[in-house]
């Protein structure tokens, strides 16, 4: 049944799509990020649902009379120098090619999309269904999640879609932290009765990152949430209620699980750290060694599980060294300079738009976002994780907001800038004499978040509308 209902929705989305590309776009971030089709027993469990979004996708952008380019900005440009960095270190200096590919494939398809989204996306409107598909297809399980804690009293693991990146309790809490200030900035931007059950997803994603009982993400928690007690205007009384939610949730939870987070004080004893100790000095001594600036190209580690015989070094068990063995050190630098990219430039955005009431949901947007890259990066520093897809779906959100406040900025100025350069430190204030210019960005009518609705009779406060147009 669940099979049919799934192969249903997926098929209704065809028509959707070829008549509206951005839909598509949304459909495959969606799909890849809650994998629904591991959520079925049947002959949809092995469907390649994500590939049919992405060429349907593919196929009515080109159709479509109006043919967008991606939205551009230097985290662009970086993202783009890292894809071609990581192609070289493939098909030039791989040590395992035929592992290498598989990766190096799964991982431009991923970003050929997400080019396709820059130029689909490119509205405010849209945007903000982009920030709700990533945050909703996670919060499902947030909210799976967190009843399942919350009625069996903790005493069980809780684990994401089997097959997948967030199938153990490790990865799915890695994805349910860095999801969290997404799915804050939703609730504090619904206005209505949909605040109150956003809120409860919210604290419900808590609970299911407690219930995981992952270490890595309970420290990534801890990281997250101080980053957005420091970002919130309203620090003392969030974090009362903070401080208070903790203290109902951790005496609702089982002995073992303290047990398994009191032995952090105890990491020098623990069997899966020494693992990693190990598999890290052999990614420092045969691979960085040999090669320290292009590493050993994707798959390296495989060899390591076939040159010591042991299955356990297969996995570089942090995204850190995972891009250092497999990349070398350039590759390690691009890739924390995209982390730190992304977090200087959702915080310029929120810089950029401070002051103008229209762009009100990219100052929110923009200091809620680092403390999503904290997240990952915090959870990502023990897990194999460096090219999951929600790393790149937070890079393509943090660019489109980015885009669009400086378009907005070039509206008011009355002229655009040919290379994409800020023509206002912020505010919304015209130039004296220029005549405002209609782009992509500020056609798109800013009101109220709302699912459904008529924007048009909601009071102008920044917050641009949920609607699918």
């Amino acid at each position: 049944m669940r099979d049919l209902a799934l192969l249903a929705l997926v098929l209704a989305l065809v028509p959707v799509i070829l008549a509206r590309p951005h839909v598509g776009a949304l459909a495959y971030h969606g799909f890849s990020l809650m994998n629904p089709h591991r959520l079925v027993w049947g002959f949809a469990y092995g469907q390649p649902f994500g590939l049919l979004f992405a060429a349907l996708t593919g196929l009515a952008w080109l159709l479509h009379p109006e043919r967008r380019r991606p939205a551009t900005t230097p985290l662009f440009w970086l993202l783009l120098v890292f894809a071609l960095w990581v192609s070289f270190t493939t098909f030039a200096v791989a040590w395992a090619p035929e592992a290498a590919f598989d990766k190096w494939w799964r991982f431009i398809k991923l970003l050929l999309m997400l080019v396709l989204s820059l130029a689909l996306l490119a509205e405010p409107s849209r945007l903000q269904q982009f920030v709700a598909v990533v945050a909703l297809s996670l919060g499902f399980f947030a909210i799976k999640g967190g009843l399942f804690v919350l009625l069996t009293g903790g005493r069980y693991l809780v684990w994401g879609p089997p097959e997948t990146p967030i199938g153990d309790n490790n990865g799915l809490a890695l994805a349910l932290v860095t999801v969290l200030p997404l799915l804050v900035y939703l609730a504090e931007g619904v206005r209505g009765w949909w605040r109150w059950p956003l809120w409860a997803v919210v604290w419900l994603d808590v609970i299911a990152i407690l219930g995981t009982r992952s270490r890595g993400g309970f420290v990534a928690l801890a990281a997250t949430a101080m980053v957005l007690w420091w970002q919130s205007r309203h620090r003392l009384a969030l974090g009362l209620a903070g401080l208070a939610a903790a203290a109902v949730a951790l005496a609702l939870l089982p002995p073992d699980w303290y047990a398994r987070i009191a032995s952090i004080e105890d990491y020098a004893r623990d069997p899966s750290f020494a693992l990693r100790l190990r598999v890290w000095r052999w990614t420092l001594e045969e691979v960085v060694a040999a090669a320290p600036l292009w590493g050993g190209g994707f798959g390296v580690f495989t060899l390591n599980g076939i040159r010591h015989s042991q299955g356990d070094y297969l996995n570089a068990h942090s995204i850190f060294f995972e891009v250092l063995g497999e990349h070398g050190l350039v590759g390690l630098v691009l890739f924390l300079a995209l982390l730190a990219g992304g977090v200087l430039t959702a915080l310029r955005t929120a810089r950029a738009a401070a002051g103008c009431e229209e762009l009100a949901w990219a100052v929110r947007l923009g200091r809620l976002l680092p403390a999503s890259y904290v997240g990952y990066a915090t959870a990502g520093a023990f897990l194999n994780m460096a090219f999951f897809d929600l790393l790149y779906q937070l890079l393509a959100i943090t660019i489109l907001a980015r885009a669009l406040v400086r378009d907005h900025q070039a509206a008011r100025l009355g002229a655009a800038d040919p290379l994409g350069r800020d023509l206002a430190a912020g505010g919304c204030e015209p130039a004296t004499g220029s005549a405002p210019v209609a782009t992509s960005a500020h056609r798109a009518h800013d009101s109220h978040l709302r699912i459904g609705g008529d924007a048009s009779k909601m009071r102008h406060d920044g917050v641009t509308p949920l609607t699918f147009r």
